[in-house]
């Protein structure tokens, strides 16, 4: 590695080549290939200008991440297209979001956004019916902690070939935060859903300006401390799809759910590593309506701990959900246990609070 070139360096200059701009010569492109591929934006960087100069030695990773990353999204599609047939037939027609819905809505192609899963949003009633429906056709529950209040979300999954697991992870509230039960109004944003005409008749995903909301609350809420390249690309895209109307629906929904802080942040984060006209038209949008006394700032503050996460919870939740998430944090379901601690369940949830005690109080970014 040359001297002072660090693994953040290098994925802005992933980020600089993706982008058409130069990359400063003394980079190691062995390192900028390597980071891309951890980013997931391996077919980006594969399709740029600086890729095709590269050396076999470290074109050939580049090109076979993208081809292997391009033939597991297309199976998890052809299995999805299918899934959402079935679930019609059941009466139910959740909302297709995050790379499944961006990969054929914003990207030039869909392996250009690899994805690891399938997200699925649904309003909280349909959570019985889903979870049956799911079943029937072969899915099974992770082996996660869930709970009524604790996430807003649950994961099944079913073995597609000996090497293709399809993972959904079915959501009734944007992000785990409780905030979100009331600052996003999921029923609207599936009343507005739009087709996905790639993924078939019963595919339908967010309006563009829904989608931004819904990458930027995903970003900052789970993923502020270990942020990848493909996140920030989906918001990218979706700031430059806006229409005036649809950049001022997203602000006005903000604005309305107390979290345009947690748009700002997302957009300026993104516009530190991308430079595009919409980025830019998106923040000073947003900018003219922000406000930082918002209780989602908790969210974008620096060396921000699990522990205040809950503390903001129990801050904001109604006063019968906490002590229904204080039981779901400390005694997560027993198969979750069984699958996670040896030995007897009682000792496994000791075991459980001793470890965790000290994670709560650790910062995210440390």
């Amino acid at each position: 590695m040359p001297p002072g070139m660090t693994a953040e360096a290098a994925v802005f200059a992933a980020a600089a080549a993706i982008d058409g701009r130069p990359v400063d010569p003394g980079c190691d492109p062995s390192l900028i290939v390597e980071r891309a591929i951890v980013h997931r934006v391996s077919a980006l960087l594969a399709r740029t200008t600086w890729a095709h100069e590269l050396h076999p030695a470290n074109r050939d990773p580049l090109d076979v991440d993208a081809r292997l990353a391009a033939v597991h999204s297309a199976v998890l599609d052809r299995e999805l297209e299918a899934l959402l047939a079935r679930l019609a037939e059941q009466g139910i027609r959740p909302l297709v979001t995050k790379g499944a819905h961006l990969s054929h809505t914003v990207y030039a192609e869909p392996a250009l956004r690899p994805r690891a899963d399938t997200d699925l949003l649904i309003t909280p009633e349909q959570k019985a019916g889903i979870t049956d429906a799911l079943a029937a056709c072969g899915y099974v529950r992770s082996a996660r902690t869930n709970g009524t209040t604790i996430l807003g979300q649950f994961q099944v999954e079913r073995r597609l070939r000996p090497d293709v697991a399809h993972y959904i992870d079915v959501h009734w509230r944007p992000a785990a935060p409780l905030m979100f039960d009331r600052a996003f109004d999921t029923r609207a944003v599936i009343a507005a859903g739009e087709p996905i005409h790639a993924l078939g008749l019963h595919a339908r995903g967010p309006s563009h300006a829904d989608a931004l909301a819904l990458s930027c609350i995903h970003l900052v809420s789970h993923h502020w401390h270990q942020i990848l390249l493909v996140w920030l690309q989906d918001i990218r895209l979706l700031a430059e799809a806006l229409t005036d109307d649809d950049r001022q629906r997203c602000v006005e929904r903000a604005v309305a759910g107390r979290y345009t802080v947690i748009l700002h942040a997302a957009l300026m984060t993104t516009r530190l590593y991308f430079e595009s006209d919409g980025l830019d038209r998106a923040i000073t949008c947003v900018a003219s309506r922000l406000n930082d006394a918002e209780p989602a700032a908790a969210l974008v503050r620096d060396h921000r701990r699990p522990a205040d996460d809950l503390w903001l919870d129990l801050r904001l939740a109604a006063w019968h959900q906490r002590a229904q998430l204080l039981r779901e944090h400390v005694l997560p379901p027993a198969d979750y246990m069984r699958s996670r601690f040896a030995g007897p369940i009682p000792l496994a949830y000791a075991t459980r609070l001793l470890r965790g005690v000290k994670k709560w109080f650790v910062s995210r970014d440390s």
